[in-house]
């Protein structure tokens, strides 16, 4: 730790040199903060240019559902994917089948539909640390929702949807 003689530092700080250099140092500092300012700001424009750009580029995701059975093939299916996956976590050995409740049947089966029987994770991957890309992805969620309801209506109340920037809960 370092002690001076306060005399000494009264003595510097009432010196014309030590004024020049705090007026200096000051108009250093705000020069350098507006230039900073600036920066941000240019930089803000620019992430904002490349969003529109890339949003105008994607426009409407062009979804595509490729399972053509039954609901109940769905769920078939859903629940075969969601157990397989169980068998790779040893820690979480909870099954589903038939007697599952409607709710965690429905959950799983709009996810199995999403992930596997659509375009969606590869739409996905294209918004991925993209400027803009959150509002693509709200796009693309919507627009795979819409086609999950036109194919399987019965599902629509575990679809996810987003509205003004918020993802809704299903309606269960």
């Amino acid at each position: 730790m370092k002690l001076y003689d306060l005399s000494r530092v009264e003595k510097v700080e009432a010196s014309p040199a030590w004024s020049e250099w705090t007026a200096k140092s000051t108009k250093r500092s705000l020069t350098a903060a507006d230039a900073a300012q600036q920066r941000r700001r240019r930089a803000a424009e620019a992430e904002e240019a490349a969003a529109e750009k890339f949003l105008s580029e994607f426009g409407t995701p062009e979804v595509h559902v490729f399972f053509n059975g039954s609901h109940e093939q769905l769920i078939a299916y859903a629940v075969a994917e969601y157990n397989a996956a169980r068998e790779l976590q040893p820690w979480d050995r909870n099954y589903a089948d038939a007697a599952s409740s409607a709710e965690f049947l429905g959950r799983i089966t709009t996810n199995y539909l999403r992930h596997s029987c659509t375009n969606y994770d590869a739409l996905v991957r294209r918004c991925e640390g993209q400027p803009g890309g959150d509002e693509v992805y709200e796009r693309v969620v919507d627009a795979v929702s819409d086609a999950m309801d036109e194919a399987f209506p019965e599902l629509s109340k575990h679809v996810f949807r987003y509205q003004l920037g918020k993802q809704l809960a299903p309606s269960m």
